[in-house]
């Protein structure tokens, strides 16, 4: 028979939460944490390395590069895999803030295992005399063992407070494994500061403090640092941050840029950076504030094919604004409070064409870490626009068939195909969730038997679709294949901490069908499934 799924409790403030098929509740990343998982192609010239494609820090390794934080082996590689040692981690740290070679002189050692001899002798020492890293009890610092990510949080955590001041708090985040490790309270406190501590390879509950930091995490950990506190120096700094630009001159956009037509995907596109700049926001636009409109662009659309409607909104902690410029016309699509929030959003038909874009803030020298968005998909309630296409060759199904599937090929299980009817209960179930404003699973009766699993997360749009079904394809990590659904199929001795995976792999399912929902603070994703999985007793 079908278990049947326990009462919804909330885990934690501020975070998001989804709810297996019949199964349990894990908590994905909060905002932020999703806008490397899914990127837009990136189009920097400069750090063009052939083993990134595709890697959930592609833009965050693009942008390190550009600013001359850290560079490939030189063979076009960027090996993100690999891990990082301790000296190296000072060393691309040292790049971040600033230091030159002149401040490097002079620095006592004071680690038996540094030889004056060594490459980062005198950075280890500069990173020592100024409170940025420490070493161990026995005297040594052991500069080729690799960070643990606990290390690496550790040095931004000093980082931050030494170089940088002023940054507001945004919601911590509670890993489920740190709480008896050293590093716990610096590592929470980091998971706030612009999302520089996220869970292991962004999925899950689990930090991993013991870890390896990989380059590609340090890159993107050393960039979420940068861009949160470069514009804001702590007093008496004499180190100053690195200079607004990259170090190398990228013609195009200072972040991501973006090349779509309608049906794109991963949906949304997404990108970040930091607001603001030297310059007035143009007269035309009818509101104040500062832009770099004398630089490159913060972003750069093309769009290939008209699209009759398109949403590009932003999310920040602070008011902000959103500037387009055609790059063809020069004409002006300026948008400041939208939606009764501080936040900006263009939402309407937008003609093919390539677009400038600059996202401006009201407080002069200051920057604001911000989240970009792009969707073909409508705000709720939106007027005179229509729910995402259900239908089977949408960009929606498309997606989120491709999401589930790639579970379903790991092991060996047959593709699901898509189906109408489990779309349209789908989408009723998630519209009535976003009205009510609650989140909880629909009687079976109302769905014929089918199987179900709930995802929410937000703001709007930090997560993609594929995202939302990748938070339900995170319990793998406690699956125990070839065992009957039961607790003794998990590892943790519960079948709530699976209920959302043996569902998307459950063999004898063979249709899904899905709706979402958006309201003012998150999506609502529900997903059917036809025959319904999770039966006690059988083997997924």
């Amino acid at each position: 028979m079908a278990m049947t799924h326990p009462p919804f409790t909330r885990l934690g403030a501020g975070m998001a939460a989804t709810i297996a098929t019949l199964g349990a509740i894990a908590l994905p990343p909060t905002q932020g944490w999703a806008q490397t998982i899914d990127a837009a192609p990136i189009q920097l010239a400069q750090a063009a390395f052939s083993d990134i494609g595709g890697n959930i820090y592609q833009a965050e390794i693009i942008r390190a590069a550009n600013l001359g934080f850290i560079a490939g082996p030189g063979d076009g590689t960027f090996r993100p895999n690999n891990s990082v040692t301790r000296e190296q981690a000072v060393s691309i740290l040292l790049s971040a803030i600033g230091v030159t070679d002149d401040q490097l002189t002079g620095q006592p050692n004071r680690f038996q295992d540094v030889t004056p001899s060594r490459w980062s002798a005198s950075k280890i020492a500069y990173a020592a005399a100024n409170d940025i890293v420490t070493g161990y009890a026995d005297g040594t610092f052991r500069p080729t063992q690799t960070v643990t990510r606990a290390e690496l949080m550790a040095m931004l955590k000093k980082v931050s407070d030494r170089y940088f001041s002023g940054r507001p708090q945004q919601p911590t985040f509670t890993f489920s494994d740190t709480s008896d490790h050293w590093a716990n309270d610096t590592i929470t406190y980091m998971s706030g500061y612009c999302n520089v501590a996220t869970p292991l390879n962004e999925q899950g509950v689990n930090f991993g403090p013991n870890a390896g930091a990989t380059r590609a995490f340090t890159a993107a950990a050393i960039v979420r640092l940068y861009d949160c506190g470069a514009a804001t120096p702590a007093a008496g700094n004499t180190t100053p941050p690195p200079p607004t630009e990259p170090a190398q001159t990228v013609a195009i956009a200072s972040y991501e840029t973006f090349s779509l037509a309608p049906g794109f995907l991963p949906d949304p596109a997404t990108g970040s950076g930091v607001s603001g700049g030297s310059d007035a926001v143009p007269s035309q636009c009818g509101f104040g504030g500062d832009i770099n409109l004398s630089g490159v662009p913060d972003h750069q659309l093309t769009v290939e094919q008209s699209f009759s409607y398109l949403r590009i909104f932003v999310n920040a902690s602070e008011d902000v604004s959103l500037v387009m410029r055609n790059a063809k016309t020069g004409e002006f699509i300026c948008v400041d409070d939208s939606n009764g929030t501080l936040l900006p959003e263009y939402a309407g038909a937008l003609a093919a064409g390539t677009y400038d874009i600059w996202i401006g803030d009201f407080v002069a020298n200051r920057g604001f870490r911000y989240d970009l968005n792009i969707t073909e998909f409508p705000r709720e309630g939106s007027a005179g626009t229509a729910a995402p296409s259900t239908a089977g060759n949408s960009a929606f199904a498309r997606e989120l068939l491709e999401a589930h599937n790639r579970y379903r090929t790991e092991v060996g299980a047959s593709g699901l195909a898509w189906s109408p009817t489990l779309a349209t209960s789908a989408q009723g179930w998630a519209d009535q969730l976003a009205a009510e404003g609650a989140f909880y699973h629909s009687d079976r009766a109302f769905r014929n038997g089918a199987g179900e699993n709930l995802a929410t997360g937000g703001p709007p749009g930090a997560y993609t679709l594929t995202g939302l079904v990748n938070l339900w394809g995170a319990e793998q990590q406690y699956f125990i294949p070839g065992k009957p659904f039961s607790d003794a199929a998990s590892n943790t001795g519960s079948w709530q901490d699976i209920g959302h995976y043996t569902q998307i792999i459950w063999r004898n399912t063979t249709s899904v069908g899905c709706g979402l929902a958006t309201t003012a603070d998150r999506d609502i994703l529900v997903c059917h499934y036809d025959p319904a999985g999770n039966i006690t007793g059988q083997v997924p």
